[in-house]
This record gives structure tokens, sequence and C-alpha cells, in this order.
């Protein structure tokens, strides 16, 4: 009756505490049944003492991957998603060495010993109980039920979450294979004129939002400019505080700006990079006399850039080849060294850039776990204590790279090259609830800032020093920069804007999550739709009015066919 009438009450009053509460039961239930038979197999086995050591090897081993994500899960409030992790596992073990410092190593230490020593006694007292119960004259202890209780919820904590894994990646695979396919555009009507040079800058992983000072994290508002530098430079030609990046990495944004490429929720391309059936913008300058070189300062065999590359028409490659002895290493090289070093090269090869030459430089130091660098630079936050001022930090020495680089480009240029710098994507702060960017899709997933400067010689051509407020994107580069170099106006430039007119452009962008169950966001004017993939949801929000996303309005569950034929972009209907 003490039992009953608890259940029945909480049945009544809290009808979903009970669902959860009986799930957990149920969970129990079934992981007690499964370590019985567990215990009972490994048994009979392990008088065998080999095939012992190995079935307790492999039970050893599956558990402490458990255990390592249930710390994942505390830590990052997150499910661990298994098809991000299978996408980008050339990059994993470098961010985890970059994370991990003495303190955390101690912690991993200790939890690997605990662990092991609890495993231990727990399989060595489920044995024991097992053999009491197949064996009569094996004799019964007191202890031996508490302690198989207790070894049970220790070692069944962790299993009761990997079904989540395992549906979240099911969903995602069954979503992707069926609908999830890149838009490629025909960029065959592209063709530059006037012989121009061009210097793309990539800066790494800036959040528009948090650069901007807009940033709003966990009840307090991160005020301030942490890009001067940038935006003093960019008064020498145009500044986009908020530009949209297409993807949430590095080699999918690299396929927007480069191809015109979007709504890739699949792999990303550089993996396969025979899958893009269309001339890139590297690919179209080489056809017209220009020399093309990329400048990465970072592994060109992570997630295959290196073909990737060459697929979209770079002839020149480098990396380490223009670095000098012990100066690479890490998540990126320095950024003020590559930067001198790479203006360095460009002046013995290209001593002359003001015709036909395309150079694409990469920088990436300022990445996941956003370490200081120990420049002489201004801080904001002396003691940071929480990631979004070790980001800002960060953020800031880059700035002060990129400052450092200007004074360099101005000195080999002379003035004779068009310049743009935006970043590969934004990083995630905590503005939308999450700091990784495998996670949902707000709007400071992908906003970015970016800034372009004109050759001096058609500087006339606009009304320099401005910024301007309209959000563009990567997707709209190659029609810009095409523009720019004579190949007259063509869907989505934003050329035109620059001159005060508005030209063919259609104001609506794709951008993709292809993680945590995949989603894509569509920016149209002062709307932001978000449409879920394994849920079919699509909300709703008013950026002018609600900028920082904090009102969504749920529209409903619709299908993909239905989200594609009513609130896609036509251009690519």
């Amino acid at each position: 009756m003490f039992v009953v009438l608890p259940v029945v009450w909480i049945a009544l009053l809290k009808p979903m505490a009970f669902i959860v509460i009986l799930g957990l039961l149920l969970r129990f239930l079934a992981a007690l049944l499964f370590f019985v038979a567990l215990a009972i197999f490994a048994n009979i086995f392990t008088r065998k003492i080999f095939i012992g050591v190995f079935f307790s090897a492999i039970a050893w081993v599956y558990y402490l991957i458990l255990y390592a994500l249930l710390a994942y899960w505390s830590i990052t409030k997150e499910p661990l998603d298994i098809y991000f992790l299978l996408d980008t596992i050339h990059d994993a073990y470098r961010f985890a060495l970059a994370a991990i410092d003495f303190r955390l190593s101690i912690s991993i230490l200790l939890f690997v010993i605990v662990y092991s020593s609890a495993f231990a006694f727990c399989f060595k007292e489920l044995l024991r109980f097992t053999r009491a119960l197949l064996d009569e004259n094996v004799p019964k202890r007191s202890t031996a039920i508490p302690s198989v209780l207790f070894c049970i919820v220790l070692l069944s904590f962790a299993h009761a979450h990997i079904l989540n894994e395992l549906q979240l990646f099911h969903t995602q695979r069954n979503s992707f294979i069926e609908i999830a396919h890149a838009i490629i555009p025909d960029n065959g009507i592209y063709k530059p004129a006037n012989g121009e040079s061009i210097f793309i800058v990539q800066l790494e992983s800036q959040n528009a939002l948090a650069l901007n000072g807009d940033a709003e994290v966990d009840g307090r508002s991160y005020n301030g400019d942490f890009m001067p530098q940038e935006k003093i430079i960019s008064k020498n030609g145009f500044f986009f505080p908020y530009f949209w990046s297409n993807s949430i990495q590095t080699n999918r944004a690299q396929e927007s700006m480069f191809c015109g490429i979007v709504n890739n929720l699949g792999r990303g391309l550089s993996v396969t990079p025979d899958a893009i059936k269309t001339q890139c913008l590297p690919a179209i300058l080489r056809d017209a006399g220009y020399n093309t070189v990329a400048l990465r300062a970072d592994d060109l065999e992570i997630t295959n850039f290196r073909d990737f590359f060459t697929t979209v028409g770079f002839t020149e490659m480098h990396q380490k080849d223009i670095m000098h002895e012990n100066e690479t290493g890490g998540i990126g090289y320095d950024d003020c060294l590559f930067y001198e070093r790479s203006i360095e090269f460009l002046k013995n090869k290209y001593p002359d850039p003001s015709k036909n030459l395309f150079v694409y430089l990469e920088v990436s130091n300022n990445h996941y776990p956003f370490t200081e660098r120990g420049y002489d630079v201004p801080r904001k936050f002396q003691n940071p204590k929480n990631f979004v001022e070790r980001y800002l930090n960060s953020s800031l020495e880059q700035d002060y790279c990129f400052e450092k680089f200007y004074g360099a480009f101005k000195e080999y240029s002379k003035g004779k090259m068009h310049l743009l710098v935006l970043s590969d994507n934004s990083w995630p702060v905590g503005i939308g609830g999450s700091s990784l960017n495998a996670y949902g899709a707000h709007a400071e997933q992908f906003l970015i800032p970016m800034t372009y400067i004109p050759p001096d010689s058609r500087k006339k051509e606009f009304s320099i020093g401005r910024e301007i407020l309209r959000r563009f994107s990567q997707s709209d580069l190659l029609p810009s920069v095409i523009e720019l170099l004579g190949g007259g106006n063509h869907q989505n430039s934003f050329i035109p804007f620059l001159r005060g007119k508005t030209g063919k452009y259609e104001d609506c962008q794709v951008l993709t999550q292809p993680y945590g169950g995949g989603k894509i966001a569509l920016a149209k004017g002062n709307e932001y739709f978000v449409y879920s993939l394994d849920s079919g949801e699509l909300v709703n929000y008013d950026t002018k009015h609600d900028f920082l996303l904090r009102n969504p309005v749920v529209i409903g569950n619709i299908s993909y066919e239905s989200f594609m034929r009513e609130y896609f972009c036509k251009r690519y209907q």
C-alpha cells in the first residue's frame, strides 16, 4: 500500500514525471537482466584464462567509452553527435591535445584509475555472485546483493543514454540520404575581363555578434569593440559588420566562397572533391591566365584540403614550406609569423602583384579552445573567467596580427590589388545557448564580419569609408568578385550596393547546420527561418525587433518538400 499509493498519485497528478520514472525503472530492469546474463556468460568462459582476460578487456573498453560519453555530456550539455565525430575525425585529436592542459591531464588520469579500480571490483563481484547462483557449493555472502546492486547501478548509468546517441545518428543518416543534396550552381557564365589582382584573407572563427559588442550570455552583456584594427583598416574601403557564413566549418564555408555551393548537409565536399561538378573561382581565374596561390597556416592533409584546393583550381599551395624551423605546430601556425612569411614568399616569387594574381591566405590560430598566444595587446579580460571572455581575448590577438598583415600588404601591393577579408565561419559563444559549433542554427552560428578595400585606381567608383548594414553572404562572393574583375553584373553580386544601386539581388541566404539532427536556416530580409530535418519543425524569428533571436514563433511541422516549395530561396528552386 505504501508503495502503490505514491505511484498512483504521481501517475494521476504528474503524468510526464511518471513516464520518465517508469522509463528509468524499465531501463534499470533491462540493465539488471543484461548484467546477470553478462556475468553468467563471463563466468562460463573465464575459466579459460585467456578468454576471460579478453572478455574482461572488451567490457572494460566498452564501459570506459560510455563514461567518456557521460563526461562529454556533463561538460557540453549536449549529446555527442556521432555523425559530427565521423565527419571531423581528422581534426579531433589536434583539438583534444590543444584543449588538454596539465590539470585536465591529471583529472583524466585519476578518472581512469578510479574507473578501472571500480570496474575490476564490480566485474569480480558479478562473477562471484553468478558463480554462487550457478553452483550451490560456492558459499553465499551477506554483502553480495548490495555489492551487485551497486555495480549494476554504476555500470548501467551510462548505458541508459547510448540509445539516444544511436537514435540521433540513425535519424540523421536516413534524413540526409533521402533529402540532403548540395545545390551546385552552373558557374560557366562567369568570365573575368580586366586582369586585376585580388587578395582574399580568411580569418578564423569571427562571431560578428560577439565582436561587434552585441553578445548577451548568462544574463551579462559583453559590450565593446573586439576587432578595433579591422574596423580602422576598413575605412579604406567598406566594412560589413554582419555578413552570413553559409555553414559552420572551414571546408564547407569554402565550398560557398569558391563555388557558390549551398545546402550541403552531407559530408564536406573537400572529402569528395570529384562531386564538385562546376567551375569554382580559382579555376575560373586560372583559365583566364591568373596565377592562383593558396597559403594555408595549417596542415593541407586535414579534411583532404590538398586535393580540394587542386580541384577548385589553385595552381600553387603552400603551408609549412614557407615557414622557418620551429615555427609550425599546434592548431594553426602563429598568425603574425604566417603573415610575415607569406608576404616574404610573395615578394620573392611575384614581385609585381598588379596583374593576374589571385592569392587566398588562410590563418587558423584563433580556433577552439581559444587559448591566448601572449602578444603584447590590450586585453579586455585580464583573468578570463568563462568561455566568452577567452574567446574575446583570443579574437583581439587575431585582430592585432591582422593589423601587422595590412601594413605589409600595403607595402607589397602598392595599392594595386583588391582586398577582401572575411572569416571562414563564426563560433558560438553562448548567445543561443551553446558554445559548440555542432549544435543549433542560431544566427550567431553564421554571422561574421567582412571587409572590402578596392585598389587605389578604383576607389573613385565608390563612396568608401562606409559601413554596409545589409547582410550578404559567402555564396555572393563569386559573382561579386567576377563583377569587380570586369565580368559584368550577375545574380546576387553585392557590388552594385557599394555604388548606391541594387542590381539583380534576392535577399535570401541558405545557411546549413549539418549536425545535431540537421537544420537549414533561411535569412530572408528581416525574417529568419529555421527548419529541423529530424523533426520537420519550422520556426521563424523577426530579426528587426528580436536581433538575438529570443522569441521564436513556431509555424508547425511540414515536410522537406513543402519547406523547399513554400519558403526556399527562389533562385535555387
